[in-house]
């Protein structure tokens, strides 16, 4: 049996990171950079004027108060899109608008709301600083810079910000293409009649769902019924298919558990088998020509945290992602917890954020089975393999946040 943190390191040093593909920006979405974005133009590409107003030469006005308005000439209006006619010299101003180029000789835009305009005149009732209510030009950016970095998960700000600098496509990190098997012959697929002695099949949907909700493309391929041979047809009848395929059960040591074996018949080399945690310690991973194998426990809960914990990293890195694992964070414990020394335990809980600090406690039952906590949870409380077996309320302890918290 292999330590935790030893599963993980052995893992990640067989994943590789996906090939580079070229997409459209709305296409982009939720895939990750694979090169640095440069500033193509200056942001923004002129001076313009950040308020409705009036540009003008700010020691024209530098005396201006209500009870001592400054009369400037009017020169012209410019909208957003015009080029300005004229130069702006001292006692004269043109109305600008938002966005509007500023006009040459102009070093400050005095807001409509302190100015009134009469007969081709316009009152300035306020002073303004040099440079006031004007975005300069390439205070954002300037051309050449690197805009934004590779490895950046493209969101809809940065999609944003890459048509702002003129890109209509990008090159991202390709997305894997993942299987997913469940096995045993206990299983009905929701929908059917639930025969004596069954169960409906739930892991295939906690595991497609979790995918989904990380942006990751998947095929269900069905639940085999505890057959080796069928096992073996289907992945090989998938091999050339997907990069990643994700099973779920047959992996302890009962004599109905053939994943294992199954899956070294047909070459796959296994890393290891077996991990220190609580719960999905009969975690398998394996690897053959690239393609990447992981056989979960059946027990839904199980299955759920080796996602999380191994699954979804590994996912991670391949896109090119550098915030690979959950975030975490650490919590007041709202309860005393009891439990058994030895593993590193997974423990699913609920946390929030309240005066300056998380606080966390169970969702209450912890067995591999339970699923029912895991619906309720929106963090894994984590306890070390050799921290103690009671913890106390109160207590500091560290929390994994989910992909929903908050939500």
């Amino acid at each position: 049996m292999i330590e935790f943190r030893e599963a993980i390191k052995l893992m990640l040093n067989h994943v590789r990171i996906m090939n580079k593909i070229k997409l459209s920006l709305l296409n982009s979405l939720n895939y990750v950079l694979a090169e640095d974005i440069y500033a193509t133009i200056d942001l923004p590409p002129f001076d313009n004027s950040a308020v409705d107003g009036y540009a003008l030469k700010s020691q024209d006005i530098i005396n201006a108060n209500e009870k001592n308005p400054i009369t400037l000439k009017l020169v012209e209006r410019i909208r957003a899109g015009d080029l300005p006619r004229f130069e702006i010299k001292s006692g004269s101003a043109s109305k600008v608008m938002t966005g509007a180029m500023i006009p040459i000789g102009a070093d400050s835009v005095c807001m409509q709301e302190f100015a009134k305009e009469e007969d081709g005149y316009v009152k300035i009732y306020k002073n303004t600083q040099l440079g006031e209510n004007i975005r300069k030009r390439g205070e954002e950016i300037k051309k050449g810079e690197v805009a934004i970095n590779k490895n950046k998960l493209i969101t809809p700000s940065i999609i944003g910000l890459l048509a702002k600098l003129g890109y209509t496509e990008v090159t991202v990190y390709s997305k894997p293409k993942i299987g997913i098997l469940v096995t045993g012959k206990e299983l009905i697929e929701p929908g059917n009649e639930l025969q004596q002695g069954k169960i409906w099949e739930a892991n295939s949907y906690s595991l497609a769902s979790s995918l989904k909700y990380d942006g990751f493309p998947f095929e269900k391929l069905g639940i085999i019924k505890d057959d080796p041979e069928t096992f073996r047809n289907k992945i090989n009848h998938n091999a050339d298919n997907f990069d990643v395929f994700i099973i779920s059960g047959g992996t302890s040591e009962g004599e109905e558990d053939f994943v294992k074996r199954e899956l070294e018949i047909l070459g796959v080399k296994r890393v290891f088998w077996k991990v220190n945690i609580k719960p999905g310690k009969p975690f398998y991973f394996g690897i053959k020509d690239d393609k990447l194998f992981f056989a979960l426990p059946g027990n839904p809960a199980s299955a759920m945290v080796c996602y999380y914990q191994f699954i979804r990293p590994a996912l991670m890195k391949m896109i090119g992602r550098e915030d690979i694992f959950l975030p975490e964070r650490y919590a007041e414990l709202q309860e005393e917890i009891k439990r058994k020394a030895g593993r590193i335990e997974f423990i699913r809980g609920y946390a929030y954020w309240h005066e300056s600090q998380y606080f966390a406690r169970s969702t209450g039952l912890q067995e591999s089975h339970a699923l029912k906590s895991f619906a309720e949870a929106n963090c894994f409380i984590v306890v070390e393999e050799k921290e103690k077996e009671f913890l106390k309320k109160g207590e500091i302890v560290k929390i994994q946040l989910l992909p929903w918290f908050n939500v």
